[in-house]
């Protein structure tokens, strides 16, 4: 008699398939969605293990960005889109109002990076005290996986987009013009297209290299006091920054933001691989400031998940 395969347990956050996805919440559990049936699989326990096609998913022991506790409904992506952009506008200034829009859109696309073959980063440039360390904080408490890497080495870099795919926020993008920091930009100058790897030799065993391949796809978040290298700016959207002339909360809502995230998750589990045309791509297409090929691309994946006119926005 053949014996059974044997499960292979494989840490990790979460994955999505064909047929379900499924996701690490905050008691370190899974909820996991039927994509067909468009509803959740339940049991009678928590799902503190999660079998797939001969697979035993783990979720990780601890998970290094905040995350949603329970689904939570939402009347529809533009009452999302917004409170997303009023949370914004409660925490951060910045001098085009507009920008709003593309923030509250980006936060939305980082739930469904599996969605998009390119990505935009955000850059956030000013000096000291102008709010570009607060910035992050708001996307780091809504983004999908969100990550604020102010003191991992590249390797660790590459580990955790390989592993995680998470949404990357990294301050102080003025260390990187330092030698030692040159991988980390190419990390980055990969990392907007999907299908472009870090390749890297990890060791030597026996005289043979031993290569590793690391996908560094997904959405970035930068804050910094200098201009970016020319090819990394070029994949960025700039908000310059200055201090702020209206007030704006002292502290991060994490209530709300948990409310949002909770929202978010919902989104994901509903939208993941849906309306993948944009919902404005005439108006978008025939604006004469998005001719520039870079530019659309940079767009395109905000105008996926956008109800607003992003086609609007000159910046």
């Amino acid at each position: 008699m053949k014996e059974e395969e044997e499960v292979k347990p494989f840490v990790s956050p979460g994955k999505a398939f064909p047929d379900v996805i499924f996701e690490q919440t905050s008691n370190n559990t899974y909820l996991v969605y039927s994509r067909s049936e468009e509803k959740f699989i339940v049991k009678n326990s928590p799902w503190y293990v999660f079998e797939h096609k001969g697979v035993e998913y783990i979720p990780l022991s601890r998970v290094p960005w905040p995350t949603a506790y329970l689904p939570k409904d939402y009347e529809s992506e533009e009452r999302l889109f917004n409170s997303i952009r009023d949370f914004f506008i409660a925490h951060l200034d910045v001098a085009n109002e507009l920008f709003y829009d593309v923030y509250a859109a980006f936060v939305m696309a980082s739930w469904r990076p599996e969605d998009f073959t390119v990505v935009p980063y955000l850059f956030f440039l000013g000096p000291l005290a102008s709010g570009k360390t607060r910035a992050l904080e708001c996307f780091h408490r809504l983004c999908y996986r969100s990550i604020m890497a102010t003191s991992m080495s590249a390797a660790s870099l590459f580990r955790a987009l390989e592993a995680w795919h998470p949404t990357l926020l990294l301050d102080e993008t003025e260390v990187y013009h330092r030698k030692e920091m040159v991988e980390v930009v190419a990390l980055l100058n990969s990392g907007y297209r999907r299908g472009q790897y870090a390749i890297r030799i990890e060791k030597i065993e026996e005289g043979c290299p031993q290569i590793a391949m690391f996908d560094t796809f997904g959405f970035k978040v930068l804050a910094g006091t200098e201009e970016l290298a020319a090819t990394l700016q070029s994949r960025c959207i700039i908000t310059t920054m200055s201090k702020a002339v209206r007030p704006v909360n002292l502290f991060i809502d994490e209530e709300k933001a948990q409310e949002l995230r909770d929202m978010l998750l919902m989104y994901r589990f509903r939208n993941l691989g849906k309306n993948t045309e944009p919902h404005n791509p005439h108006s978008f297409l025939q604006n004469n400031f998005f001719q520039n090929a870079r530019v659309i691309e940079l767009f395109v994946s905000l105008l996926h998940v956008s109800p607003a006119d992003l086609s609007l926005i000159h910046i």
